[in-house]
């Protein structure tokens, strides 16, 4: 076989893969912005019930010592996004752990 018909061949099976792809990466594609979406309404209750429960503490007085809620969410969302380095600057998975940790039992038990 010729080197130009081997290479044409080639070609066409590249462009075969590629056209199966596309349908594959529009439906990631529209997945992945339904579950931004949610993240963001999941986000907004979060914040909600953080500022309320800060409040009713206050109320009572009690300080949160916790950090806020945006900063839990922003960091415990960003540990996720590694895989976007580096678009997204400061991913630290340290404190991705800890605001997931945070997040998950905002007052775990006190240590005598």
């Amino acid at each position: 076989m010729n080197t130009v018909l081997r290479d044409s061949l080639t070609a066409t099976e590249t462009s075969d893969a590629a056209a199966e792809l596309l349908p594959m990466l529009a439906e990631l594609g529209e997945s992945y912005v339904l579950a931004a979406e949610q993240v963001a309404d999941l986000a907004a209750e979060l914040l909600a019930v953080d500022i309320d429960l800060r409040r009713a503490r206050a109320e009572v007085g009690e300080q949160d010592h916790r950090p806020n809620a945006r900063e839990l969410l922003a960091d415990a969302l960003l540990g996720r996004l590694g895989c976007l380095r580096p678009y997204v600057p400061g991913i630290v998975s340290e404190a991705a752990l800890r605001a997931s940790e945070c997040l998950c039992d905002p007052y775990p038990p006190q240590e005598d």
